[in-house]
């Protein structure tokens, strides 16, 4: 198989092809022609900066290269699903900025540890990413205070997804990119998901919102996070999880809610308040301890 991306080198495909197999039977007089299932194809793929040879075909993750589509900011916890999310996002041809919210001191450094060495697998598929630490305990604090218990989930996320539209801006990413799978758990059902997605005036992409929790796995583990995902650190979400979380939450009683906060004052201090780190492609450091 012969493609001859230089058009200025002489002949066609078809001819370089037959004179290659023409060498190669004369060279090895024991190899047969096999135009159906051969055991060795050999291809050949001419270039400006020269010719290549090769005998074998490996299939990648398929999609648009990063970063012809634009950027976008995942949110990345330590769970299965957002590393997925931020995968196939990337394979749509975004580049990703990452954000952490960070419940310590609620959470341990092993956790942290654990999304950093996720975001450090997820940028060895594409151009690295920045990841944005924010502090969100205050956050957590203030709605579990104030905000009825039923609504903590969906405030905490509704906060979450406010603070990072800001730091999107900041980084000129033009959509935010969310784990959530629609009835995997009470804060993703429809009508959670759409009073979640209204505190956002960028697009709120959702790449898992059909998936089985199997077909995530299955993908997690091809991708090199699930073993991550796996080690047991607890994030924020454990220590302020309602016992009765709303399953149809409202509009009009969560911006209630929300008016007993003080809101814009606590999302500009997360998001000033927010480390950077610059994570370049590589594998993941073991991930056995604290940091």
């Amino acid at each position: 198989a012969c493609r001859r991306a230089d058009k200025k080198f002489p002949g066609t495909s078809e001819e370089i092809g037959a004179s290659i197999g023409a060498g190669l039977a004369d060279a090895f007089p024991v190899l047969r022609a096999r135009m159906k299932d051969p055991e060795l194809l050999l291809g050949i793929d001419i270039r400006e900066e020269g010719a290549f040879l090769y005998a074998g075909r490996h299939p990648g993750p398929g999609g648009l290269p990063v970063g012809t589509q634009g950027r976008a900011l995942l949110l990345l916890s330590g769970g299965i699903d957002s590393p997925v999310a931020g995968w196939l996002a990337m394979k749509r041809g975004l580049r990703l900025h990452g954000a952490y919210f960070d419940s310590s001191p609620y959470t341990g450094p092993a956790t942290r540890g654990k999304v950093e060495d996720l975001a450090r697998v997820l940028a060895a598929w594409g151009q690295g990413m920045r990841l944005h630490v924010i502090p969100f305990a205050a956050v957590q604090e203030a709605i579990k205070e104030r905000c009825a218990e039923r609504y903590h989930t969906v405030l905490f996320r509704r906060a979450m997804l406010r603070i990072a539209e800001r730091i999107a801006r900041e980084e000129g990413c033009g959509a935010l990119v969310t784990g959530e799978n629609l009835g995997q758990v009470a804060s993703q059902t429809l009508e959670n998901l759409a009073l979640i997605g209204e505190a956002a005036r960028l697009p709120v992409l959702r790449p898992l919102i059909t998936f089985d929790k199997q077909e995530t796995i299955a993908l997690a583990a091809r991708i090199g996070t699930l073993e991550l995902s796996n080690l047991p650190y607890p994030d924020g979400c454990t220590f302020f999880s309602p016992r009765h979380p709303v399953l149809q939450g409202r509009r009009r009683v969560a911006e209630e809610e929300e008016a007993l906060l003080p809101l814009d004052e606590l999302a500009a201090a997360a998001a000033a308040g927010r480390e950077l780190l610059d994570i370049e492609g590589g594998a993941p450091r073991p991930s056995g301890g604290g940091r």
